[in-house]
């Protein structure tokens, strides 16, 4: 990023900093942690369509202990940013919310302000992922323009609101 994209860098720092306090902070205050995939999203799910169309997960390269809205942040972001080319924004949130609603109402969870905020955190984190994917690609297929618009987009989004 220093040598690509070096008008980026200071603000992706910033941000990486405040992330990774804010995220600290919180896994000091959970009471347990849980086994999370890290990089979930719609393009590492798989249907078996010849058993049941049973789910599966691929890319596992990013296990860990952690909190368990590390993946409801790291899906809802993926789906947003994979889904903008087919859906209406207002659609897209339509179904985050959904997902969301049934994902706590089958874990038995009570959906509060503090894990809302934690889920934003990982959004935040998985779309800074994101930005710096773009700009640490091959020479050939760095996408600044698409790190800079995404980078706005957490900026004013997800990052003003942790």
């Amino acid at each position: 990023i220093h040598n690509r994209a070096p008008e980026c860098l200071t603000e992706i720092q910033i941000m990486l900093e405040k992330l990774i306090k804010i995220e600290s902070n919180n896994l000091k205050k959970l009471k347990k942690l849980w086994f999370v995939h890290g990089d979930f999203h719609p393009d590492n799910i798989i249907i078996d369509t010849k058993n049941n169309n049973q789910l599966g997960m691929i890319d596992l390269s990013d296990i860990a202990d952690s909190d368990f809205c590390k993946d409801l942040g790291n899906f809802l972001q993926q789906l947003s940013y994979m889904a903008r080319s087919y859906l209406y924004k207002k659609d897209i949130n339509n179904l985050q919310k959904e997902f969301l609603q049934e994902y706590f109402k089958i874990r038995k969870i009570k959906f509060t302000k503090n894990i809302k905020q934690r889920i934003r955190l990982y959004e935040t984190w998985t779309g800074l992922r994101s930005v710096i994917y773009f700009l640490t690609l091959d020479k050939n297929k760095i996408n600044k323009p698409k790190a800079k618009k995404l980078l706005s987009e957490i900026k004013n989004n997800y990052f003003c609101n942790l």
